[in-house]
């Protein structure tokens, strides 16, 4: 299933305790979905990103072994969707 399309959020919050991000309208949550988190050696970063890219059913490329794993395929450890976000301007 598609996630329901709102208007321009202005803001997306991440809980990694609650695995849950919440959009964001004029300082208004606007609705919750359930997200998948980094695991231990692979975590999640913590702070404040700008999001440069969003992907339904995204390939995974192994950063280790350059093994690819298609999008959709139940091995992706990316799931269904995946948001790339700026850092520091390297990562």
């Amino acid at each position: 299933t598609s996630p329901i399309v709102h208007p321009h959020p202005d803001r997306l919050e991440i809980s990694l305790g609650r695995r849950k991000v919440t959009l964001f309208l004029n300082n208004l949550p606007i609705s919750s979905y359930p997200v998948a988190i980094g695991r231990s050696g692979w975590e999640t970063p913590i702070g404040k990103f700008k999001v440069m890219d969003m992907k339904e059913k995204p390939t995974w490329i192994n950063p280790l072994t350059d093994a690819v794993v298609r999008g959709g395929d139940p091995k992706n450890p990316l799931g269904d969707y995946w948001i790339g976000f700026w850092t520091d301007g390297r990562n």
